[in-house]
């Protein structure tokens, strides 16, 4: 007969009983040393039950992780396993299996990732692939509308992304505070005074426990990741609007003072500086396959350094055509670049030779763009979203959102987009709205998105956290 809810049939029998479930006390078993892992993290698997002696197998779904010997009493000492770089996001399974007697376990386990800077990776693509979570709440042709979970009302207005990792999000605004917001409450973990407005978003280095942040006041600094303590302050010749980017140990940020600046993270020492044509606004990018760094400028030229220990070494400069405000993207050996007069090229990471340019219209491109499998996303002042083949710059669709797009970022089967009215717009990878957020206020940055949430700085002081129907984040 027809269930209570009009979805299924229910067998009467069963209502009328009831089910006892007992945790089980003897046979093989596991425990995890964390109930969540990021990609590419290390944790440890110990076991009991299994037969004296025998291999055990430990696995995720789809990838052997090791094999243990079980001891004379049947158990394993905590081993430790590494979560593969390209597991999807979500609630899995480790599985240990005993080859001799077949007995298995398994303990669950929830797939993260960190957004751990301005375009999520040093190549700024703003594209994390791993993350399903959101694509797989969507109910093909019914828009939702996301919800906040949280709003932290900042000291000021935020004109930023945020950086997401280990459970916080932090976030600068124009007072010249950097804060630190628990993501699971939205309440303060921490906050500092930077010395400036801060107009662009933090990096964090995790195995340093580091966050980075400039500011206007002509510094670079470093903070604790969980405490908040100052760890340096470097001064700049100019004020600081670049996002910085860290790897092994060096921080690469411009500034308005036309130089890139490479910077010892443990210390704060200036390692070298390079001269550029025009003001750096944007973010560097930086290719660590090919030790190649790249930045754009207020004079219109894009410019190239292979990176040395000691000193950089240019490889090569071209020019756009107009100013770049925004961060280059590099992807398929190629540097492509969004300039202010609506045009995109895309030019040889190697030589700098031009391999096409698109313009699309009498507009201009100055917030973040993305890029996943070989497409490139991008957004314009007159408020259309544009996928194009990165390959040759042809057009695949092009679609009209609620204003300016100011940032655009990128996940498995979703793109989400920041629009200068303070609108939210999530999209299907073919141009498909199918999530829509507002906030009280206009939008500048990029949207940061992690499992089942998405994090905007607002112009009302805001950082909100959006979650499909204002459900927990994961």
């Amino acid at each position: 007969m027809p269930g209570p809810c009009g979805d299924g049939l229910v067998d009467q029998a069963l209502l009328q009983r009831t089910v006892t479930v007992r945790p089980v006390t003897t046979g093989p078993h596991i425990t995890l040393s964390a109930a969540v892992a990021a990609l590419a993290a290390g944790i440890k698997v110990a076991g009991a039950g299994f037969r004296s002696g025998e291999h055990v197998r430990l696995s995720l779904p789809g990838h052997r992780l090791a094999t243990v010997t079980a001891g004379p009493k049947g158990g394993s000492a905590r081993t430790p396993v590494q979560v593969p770089s390209t597991f999807v996001f979500g609630l899995t399974v480790i599985t240990a299996t005993g080859t001799a007697s077949g007995r298995s376990a398994t303990a669950p386990l929830y797939i993260t990732g960190p957004w751990l800077m301005l375009g999520h990776d040093p190549q700024r693509t703003s594209d994390q692939p791993n993350d399903h979570v959101l694509s797989e709440e969507v109910t093909p042709g019914k828009p939702y509308r996301m919800t906040p979970y949280f709003v932290y009302s900042a000291a000021a207005p935020i004109d930023s992304s945020p950086a997401v990792a280990d459970q916080l999000a932090f976030v600068g605004d124009n007072s010249g505070t950097l804060s630190a917001i628990h993501i699971g409450t939205g309440g303060l973990a921490w906050s500092r005074t930077v010395g400036g407005a801060v107009s662009s978003s933090p990096a964090v280095d995790t195995a340093a426990r580091l966050v980075v942040v400039g500011s206007s006041n002509n510094t670079v600094s470093a903070y604790a990741e969980k405490t908040g303590k100052l760890a340096w302050t470097m001064t700049t010749g100019g004020p600081v609007r670049s996002s910085p980017v860290i790897y092994r140990g060096v921080v690469y940020v411009g500034a308005d003072d036309h130089k890139l600046y490479a910077i010892a993270e443990n210390t704060g020492r200036v390692r070298w500086t390079a001269t550029v044509a025009g003001p750096v606004h944007g973010s560097p990018a930086f290719d660590p396959a090919r030790s190649t760094i790249v930045v754009a400028d207020g004079s219109g030229t894009v410019t190239a350094f292979h990176v040395g220990a000691r000193s950089p070494s240019r490889r090569w400069h071209a020019t756009v055509g107009r100013a770049v405000e925004n961060s280059p993207i590099i992807a398929l050996g190629r540097v492509l670049v969004g300039a202010k007069n609506g045009t995109v090229s895309s030019l040889s990471e190697s030589t700098g030779a031009r391999n096409w340019s698109k313009s699309l219209g009498n507009t201009s491109i100055t917030g973040s763009m993305a890029y996943q499998a070989r497409h490139l996303y991008v957004g314009t002042a007159n408020g259309r979203l544009t996928a194009l083949h990165a390959g040759d710059g042809s057009t695949m669709w092009s679609e009209p959102l609620a204003g300016p797009v100011t940032g655009i970022s990128v996940t498995a089967g979703m793109l989400f987009t920041e629009s200068s009215n303070g609108t939210v717009t999530g999209l299907r990878i073919g141009g498909e709205v199918v999530w829509l957020a507002k906030t009280g206020a206009g939008l500048g940055g990029s949207p940061v998105i992690m499992d089942n949430s998405v994090f905007v700085g607002a112009e009302d002081n805001g950082l909100y956290c959006f979650t499909p129907f204002g459900e927990p984040v994961v």
